[in-house]
């Protein structure tokens, strides 16, 4: 019954200042200390987007710089490229304008083979 009595009162009457109070202390202190660990979070976070930014920026810098290099390579391959593609012009051009010089020394190697035959085998004695 008393019980009852309390909560009813409870209900009509504020509560005691100096526990109100404590506890409301205790809930600021709280607060604070969420607080400031939310404005360390925040500084840390500032912090590493600020890196992230400079390592962002130092990426770019590296892409533009290892494209520049690509593109001076894809030259420099375009300019072998077509040097060779001059020389082996050049070659075949060689090679078919001397298509009846190697014909004819061709025939020349073969005369001689022969020749050289008929010598050796006109020094061998023939055995009847």
């Amino acid at each position: 019954m008393l019980r009852i009595v309390k909560e009813c009162l409870k209900k009509f009457l504020p509560p005691p200042t100096n526990s109100f109070m404590r506890e409301v202390t205790i809930i600021k202190k709280e607060i604070n200390i969420i607080k400031d660990q939310l404005a360390r979070q925040n500084e840390l976070s500032a912090q590493l987007l600020s890196r992230l930014n400079e390592q962002n920026d130092h990426l770019g810098n590296l892409h533009g710089f290892l494209e520049s290099i690509n593109h001076q390579q894809n030259d420099r391959l375009g300019n072998l490229y077509s040097f060779l593609e001059s020389i082996n012009r050049e070659n075949l051009r060689q090679y078919f304008e001397s298509h009846s010089e190697r014909i004819a020394i061709k025939e020349q190697y073969l005369e001689l083979t022969q020749r050289l035959q008929e010598l050796e085998n006109s020094k061998t004695p023939s055995k009847k």
